[in-house]
């Protein structure tokens, strides 16, 4: 009696130590951090400078998340974001800022309450162009009806409603990027998308 009565805290500590080494034993690594993947473009009515661009993540018509992230355009208008997100759906949304009146010369702010918006399938670690334009934001506009009152599912609400955009503009209005056709810079002998979109 006195033997086992020894034994009994040798053996309950020998069975928790092999509790605690069995704990963990699974050579699956911990998940990491999610990659991210690069969205880029540029804002243009005119061209927007100083716009601040924020991305939201959006589902059947609705925008169903706080900020994502966040950036300002440069003097070209031109914008990157990085955010770090599950695969989804994006509102990417210009406010502010300014553009420059291309037959006067005149800088004019946006006002509040205007916008620019495009919609985007995100895939994290991916790099994606979007470019935010008038055509964008009217696709965008065209997706949401899609989805709330056609009931399309976000693949067809967005994509359908690029699609219509795109044949009027005769270019992917997402990914070929505006240019200023009064700009020398941007002057050419023949037609190109971007001259063609601009």
């Amino acid at each position: 009696m006195t033997l086992t009565g020894r034994r009994s805290p040798l053996l309950l500590m020998s069975l928790g130590l092999l509790l605690l080494v069995g704990c963990g034993g699974n050579d699956n690594p911990l998940p990491g951090v999610r990659p991210a993947g690069v969205v880029g473009g540029k804002a243009v009515d005119a061209v927007l400078v100083g716009s601040t661009i924020r991305a939201y993540e959006w589902d059947k018509g609705n925008i169903v998340s706080g900020v994502i992230a966040e950036t300002t355009t440069d003097s070209a208008g031109h914008y990157t974001l990085d955010p770090s997100y599950k695969d989804a759906y994006l509102l990417l949304k210009a406010t502010g800022g300014r553009y420059t009146e291309e037959a006067t010369g005149t800088s004019v702010p946006l006002k509040p309450g205007q916008a620019l918006t495009t919609l985007i399938r995100y895939e994290s670690g991916k790099a994606i162009t979007s470019h935010i334009t008038v055509l964008t934001h009217w696709a965008a506009c065209q997706a949401e009806w899609r989805a709330l009152l056609q009931g399309n599912n976000n693949s067809d609400a967005v994509g359908l409603s690029h699609d219509v955009f795109a044949a009027m503009a005769g270019v992917s209005i997402r990914e070929v990027e505006p240019l200023n056709i009064t700009d020398p810079n941007n002057a050419s002998p023949v037609m190109n998308a971007g001259l063609q979109y601009g």
